[in-house]
């Protein structure tokens, strides 16, 4: 099987895994706070803060069209 000459070879697998570990600890403190402040909200609270999150990166996205 020859390989695409434009596209660069993929990592070996322990490349991958050794990136995913990395990437997974970077994101644990962030995801479980996140966990920890949405569990408590009902789910309509949590519905208005998805919404809220929504219409600041939409506000944001038209800021940086401007």
């Amino acid at each position: 099987m020859r390989r695409n000459a434009d596209r660069p070879a993929a990592p070996d697998s322990g490349h991958r895994a050794d990136r995913h570990a990395a990437i997974a600890g970077w994101l644990a403190p962030g995801a479980a706070a996140w966990r920890r402040v949405l569990t408590p909200l009902t789910p309509a609270q949590r519905d208005l803060f998805v919404e809220t999150l929504r219409a600041y990166e939409a506000a944001v996205a038209e800021e940086r069209g401007r």
